[in-house]
């Protein structure tokens, strides 16, 4: 067989993959949306900062985020006061996998979330936005070396 031929038969059999994967995406549109290995809780629109903490403290230790590196405080961002958690996390922490469970969780109840990584200091800052464009809740995961 030439190497043309062979080039060929990937290139239709991988349409035919992206094809069929395309159909069962139409027929099972839930499947597509919710992450592997992380359950989503879909909060209620009126959400408080109460059970946003409770979501984010779940999810970062379902994830591996040992819980007596966990802390709150409140700050004041743009003249509002603002709870906020830090939490150490491991260095294989998958931090995308906890802000796309976060994202689906709120995406209901009316908030958003915007995520910013400082690679010098080693931190990912989560921050929960109203509808009013207003922070609401921060996060901070910061890592390093942890001892359990």
């Amino acid at each position: 067989m030439r190497r043309v031929d062979v080039r060929v038969y990937v290139i239709a059999a991988l349409a035919a993959l992206a094809a069929g994967l395309g159909v069962y995406r139409v027929l099972h549109p839930g499947d597509a949306g919710a992450p592997s290995g992380g359950a989503v809780l879909v909060l209620p629109a009126d959400i408080s900062s109460d059970r946003i903490r409770s979501l984010i403290d779940t999810t970062a230790q379902a994830l591996g985020a040992p819980k007596k590196f966990i802390a709150r405080r409140s700050i004041v961002d743009s003249a509002r006061v603002v709870l906020e958690s830090s939490i150490g996390v491991p260095a294989a922490f998958d931090e995308l996998h906890l802000i796309t469970v976060l994202t689906d969780s709120v995406r209901t109840g009316g908030l958003t979330i915007t995520a910013a990584k400082n690679l010098k200091e080693k931190t990912t800052t989560i921050r929960f936005w109203n509808r009013d464009h207003a922070c609401i809740y921060r996060c901070i995961l910061y890592r390093k070396e942890l001892h359990h």
